[in-house]
């Protein structure tokens, strides 16, 4: 370790103490929630769904300016960064180069999310950037580089890979992070063929026609592709083919015909941002009286969302009515 007034002769980087404008070097690695504006250094940073992050990685040759054969060469910096985080995950600033008299040195944070509350990390694109005094407006970054096992190259004004002791050539290297947690939800409603009503857990009588709505709704904080819903009706009930519509924002609201299929392996209905919602609803005929006993038989239907991040399911219970003399 070295002061700023007693700086090395050779390339060491991030191993003063006390720099006037940064502090202890050796804690180089930085987050800020964006909204906040506030940069945390130690301790746990405790994630939101739905809020981008910024973290900073600060480099410095603290080789004393003008030191002969002091600059460091080949100097690179490398992040590492969790897929997901349930409960408490590093995340990694890591420093190296290829002559200077530590080779390696790495600064982490703890982030975290309740252990039942999973979030997804996102890189968001074109935000890694390196700064310095000498290029205070930002040299774009390849995240690929940024987050391999190699590392991706930095300078002073340029990404050669050879920082000075000069302090023009101290800087940051920063990019931006989200945390998502998908989630979705489904639900659906039985009415008799034409009505204009609601409910499920109703009384129909046999052979009736019955109208099934399923609604899908985007409650997470990122976009769900290729959502596809599905209807499994009970044994005896009978699909009336070309019933299916579909209503969403990119309709009007106003219902559509749609492919059949959403009682076979159902119906791809398109990709949902956070908040959106789509509706599908079809015509079912019910049981015949041959098939049925006497009085009331409960049935069972379920409806289902399949998307990336899991399937939800739920049921509707209805009573099919048969009279007997």
């Amino acid at each position: 370790m070295y002061t700023e007034n007693a700086r090395p002769e050779r390339a060491v980087l991030n191993s003063v103490t006390d720099n006037p404008s940064y502090g202890d070097e050796r804690n180089f690695l930085a987050v800020e929630e964006v909204s906040t504006g506030r940069w945390q250094t130690d301790g746990d940073v405790a994630l939101k769904p739905g809020h981008t992050y910024e973290a900073s990685i600060f480099f410095r040759n603290d080789a004393a300016p003008g030191t002969r054969a002091g600059a460091s060469t080949g100097t690179k910096v490398r992040a590492q960064l969790p897929a997901t985080v349930q409960g408490r995950e590093r995340i990694s600033g890591l420093l190296q180069s290829d002559n200077a008299a530590v080779p390696l040195m790495w600064n982490s944070l703890v982030l975290t999310t309740p252990a039942d509350q999973p979030v997804a990390i996102r890189i968001v694109p074109h935000s890694s950037a390196m700064f310095t005094k000498a290029t205070p407006e930002g040299l774009a970054l390849p995240a690929e580089e940024l987050f391999s096992e190699a590392g991706t190259l930095v300078g002073c004004s340029t990404r050669d890979g050879i920082v000075t002791g000069e302090k023009k050539c101290e800087g940051y290297v920063r990019f931006r992070f989200a945390a998502d947690q998908p989630n979705f939800v489904v639900s659906q409603a039985v009415t008799p063929a034409g009505a204009h009503r609601h409910d499920s857990g109703l009384r129909f009588k046999a052979e009736a026609r019955v109208t099934y709505t399923i609604q899908y709704r985007n409650t997470g904080t990122t976009q769900q592709d290729s959502v596809v819903l599905k209807e499994e009706l009970p044994e005896d009930f009978r699909y009336v083919r070309g019933s299916t519509s579909i209503a969403t924002s990119t309709t009007g609201g106003k219902w559509k015909k749609t492919n059949d299929g959403v009682t076979q392996s159902g119906i791809n209905v398109g990709s949902y941002a956070p908040g959106a919602n789509v509706y599908i609803r079809f015509t079912t005929l019910l049981p015949d009286r041959n098939s049925l006993k006497c009085g009331l038989t409960s049935t069972t239907s379920t409806a289902s969302a399949i998307t990336q991040n899991g399937m939800e399911s739920t049921p509707s219970v209805i009573l099919v009515e048969k009279k007997c003399a």
